[in-house]
């Protein structure tokens, strides 16, 4: 019993702390992904970043916060960088790729959720009003 249980938490330890699997993606956006809890990311030739996160459903709020602070810092600190990456849509989806959003990153997007970041301002509207929901693996146009 011991041993079965030893082996299933060095299994749990061992996908707790998977890496990044990267595919496709522009080496100066890699760094800025990681830390957010993601399985895969891959960017298709259309400038559509396809993530997988760990999680088994992702909530409105864990999306919001990817967006503001796992995205959309990224124009803020360099956006030159940012825009090099050619990013017109982001698909966050769970991790049997089943329910997630997508996010219309394209332009000066988030330059513009940023002028709304004043006091006051609801950011989750800003992001909603370019965010379609995915379900069964399918994102909306």
């Amino acid at each position: 019993m011991k041993k079965r249980l030893a082996c299933l938490l060095a299994g749990i330890c061992t996908l707790a702390s998977a890496e990044l699997v990267v595919k496709n993606l522009p080496p100066s956006l890699e760094r800025p992904l990681q830390g957010n809890g993601l399985l895969a990311a891959e960017m298709d030739a259309q400038g559509v970043l396809h993530l997988r996160s760990k999680k088994a459903t992702i909530s409105e709020l864990d999306y919001n916060n990817f967006v503001m602070h796992g995205l959309c810092s990224e124009q803020w600190r360099d956006p030159a960088r940012f825009a090099s990456w050619n990013l017109g849509k982001v698909e966050l989806l769970a991790v049997d790729g089943q329910q997630g959003y997508a996010f219309d990153a394209s332009g000066d997007v988030c330059e513009q959720l940023g002028r709304f970041g004043q006091p006051g301002q609801n950011y989750r509207k800003r992001v909603a009003e370019r965010t379609t929901v995915c379900q069964q693996g399918q994102c909306g146009k």
